[in-house]
């Protein structure tokens, strides 16, 4: 899977397989080692000269020899500036690569939105016809009884080959990026106007003020209702650092536990720390006992807009239990998110309150959140997942997106209904990001090595959040 890798971002327009990345670094490799090859040549030949080998009066054979040194010479010089220079150009391409991936992405993006836009002008009719089997659709889901919700859910398992398709996907992502322009279509606001308000100009209508909308819609009606939290200690023990993609991802928590935080302690000054966030446990519209649920996913996702909607639940638990860790505004924090946990991290960036170095996701719906400066962000992607394209299309340029693919074309085991968003894969796919040649990747792993400070040990604590009655 290695070579399925591709590289977005990183403040650049430059995209690029793994494939090529690998071929640049070996074609740069070799220049370097054709390079000593022919300095250690040219020394000998310096040594030996004509001059030498006519006083010890050498055959003809050592002349002819020396000759062939010089001819070596001028071949290896050659070879490594061919080498260099295929290098460029596979650099070239990749920048190419990346203008030309920009420049659809842009087209794409104002097409969606402008055909959103109209769609929305055009909503009040489609809405009369639809409104009465919506009603009733979500009646039925809500008076259903579990079996009859499990058999929903597995005729969706069966059908999630469209859910899975990355076509489906990257129209999900776009749609969902057009939401705002469908919603100003909606209220009837012309689409110049539209544009003026929207992401790409004053940036007053985005996808977060939609989510805002809607969340705030569902709670008048007794859904996606906050509450308070309470955050317990749990299992704690001391181990040692992790010290690739593979092992960050290893200790995202899946138990009952949602969060994992582990401390850094560093001779020279303030202790760092690296916190783990896992997925969403309930998603219910109904809000229960969980923290991690469905109102504090939305409620993460809307935190960006203008709207005040209160921190979500799980971000409020996030923050409950690095305080009890004693993380405090100096200590350089590291966020491992997976899912709604990427979300919840990357909207506490956002507040400033801890001293964030660094991001890393693991199919997080994301692309919308703003990415503050001087936090690097890389975000692990698999092209037949949904959940990082709900969250709509990256807008910040200095983030660094890998995509890969979960099944490389084979058919997916087992019966979840979105295989490719299993932390289980994720996992799996971390491990390549260890053997990634591309620099953006290695620069950001080499971030996080830092931040260990050569430590041989953690003190690591297992945190579990709860939602109590308000």
């Amino acid at each position: 899977m290695a070579g399925d890798l591709t590289v977005f971002g990183g403040g650049t327009t430059r995209v690029a397989t793994e494939e090529l990345s690998a071929n640049a670094t070996r074609l740069r490799d070799f220049a370097r080692a054709t390079q000593g090859i022919r300095m250690r040549l040219a020394m000998l030949d310096g040594a030996i000269n004509p001059g030498l080998l006519a006083a010890i009066d050498a055959p003809m054979s050592a002349a002819r020899a020396n000759e062939t040194v010089d001819d070596c010479l001028t071949a290896l010089w050659f070879s490594s500036l061919g080498a260099e220079a295929l290098a460029m150009a596979l650099d070239a391409a990749a920048g190419a690569y990346g203008m030309a991936d920009a420049a659809s992405d842009a087209i794409l993006r104002s097409m969606a939105g402008r055909i959103a836009h109209t769609v929305g002008l055009l909503w009040p009719f489609a809405l009369a016809a639809s409104t009465p089997l919506a009603l009733f659709a979500f009646g039925a889901w809500q008076s259903a009884s579990e079996t009859q919700r499990q058999d929903a859910l597995t005729w969706v398992t069966s059908h999630r080959g469209l859910l899975s398709d990355p076509r489906f996907v990257e129209f999900v992502r776009l749609a969902v990026s057009s939401a705002d322009e469908f919603g100003a279509g909606v209220a009837g606001i012309p689409w110049e106007v539209t544009a003026l308000l929207g992401d790409e100009a004053l940036g007053i209508l985005g996808f977060s003020t939609t989510v805002a909308t809607v969340t705030g819609i569902a709670r008048m009606t007794g859904h996606l209702s906050e509450t308070p939290v309470k955050v317990e200690a749990r299992k704690a023990q001391t181990t040692e650092p992790a010290s690739s993609f593979e092992e960050l991802a290893g200790r995202v928590p899946d138990g009952e536990e949602q969060i994992r935080i582990e401390r850094v302690a560093v001779p020279d000054g303030p202790d760092s720390y690296f916190v783990y966030l896992g997925g969403t446990r309930d998603g219910s519209l109904l809000t229960g006992g969980e923290a991690f649920d469905m109102a504090s996913n939305l409620g993460a996702l809307a935190d960006d807009s203008r709207f005040e909607m209160g921190d979500a639940g799980s971000k409020r638990a996030l923050h409950a239990a690095m305080l009890a860790a004693g993380i405090g505004p100096e200590n350089p924090v590291a966020f491992i998110g997976y899912s709604q946990g990427a979300a919840v991290a990357l909207d506490s960036a956002n507040d400033g309150i801890f001293n964030v170095k660094a991001v890393y996701s693991l199919g997080g719906p994301t692309g919308e959140i703003t990415v503050p400066d001087g936090v690097a962000y890389l975000a692990l992607e698999h092209e037949e997942d949904i959940v990082p394209a709900v969250g709509g299309v990256h807008r910040d340029r200095d983030t660094i997106v890998v995509r890969a693919s979960s099944f490389d074309g084979a058919e997916p085991e087992g019966n979840a209904p979105l295989p490719a968003h299993d932390l289980g894969r994720y996992r799996e796919t971390s491990a390549h990001l260890d053997s990634a040649h591309d620099q953006r990747v290695r620069d950001f792993g080499g971030n996080l090595h830092g931040m260990l400070a050569g430590a041989t040990a953690v003190e690591s604590q297992l945190w579990h959040a709860r939602r109590v009655a308000p």
